[in-house]
């Protein structure tokens, strides 16, 4: 009886699909604001030498965009460096298309 069950069991698994259909990851959505995501990224980087470091961008009244940020030196260089390392150079006005 006990090898009666035994290659019933052989039989059921061998009946079964080994490999089913590979389930496939969603490919991942492309960032649609680079710009912003990085800088971000970079701010909360700067926060790990300056707690309460801050960052915003933004047009100003004449059209030009400007980013400003509150908090040390140290944590603005952190910032600055983070953001030119990444493709994101701060002394060059980004287009448009990459502010939202």
């Amino acid at each position: 009886m006990k090898h009666l069950c035994t290659a019933l069991v052989g039989l059921v698994l061998l009946a079964t699909p080994v490999c089913a259909a590979p389930h496939r990851k969603a490919a991942p959505r492309p960032d649609p604001n680079p710009y912003r995501t990085m800088q971000h990224r970079c701010a909360a980087w700067a926060r790990r030498y300056e707690p309460h470091y801050d960052v915003y961008s933004g047009y100003e009244a004449d059209g030009q965009f400007y980013i400003h940020d509150i908090g040390a030196p140290y944590a603005r260089f952190q910032f600055n460096k983070c953001m030119t390392m990444n493709g994101y150079p701060t002394d060059i006005v980004p287009d448009s298309r990459h502010i939202q």
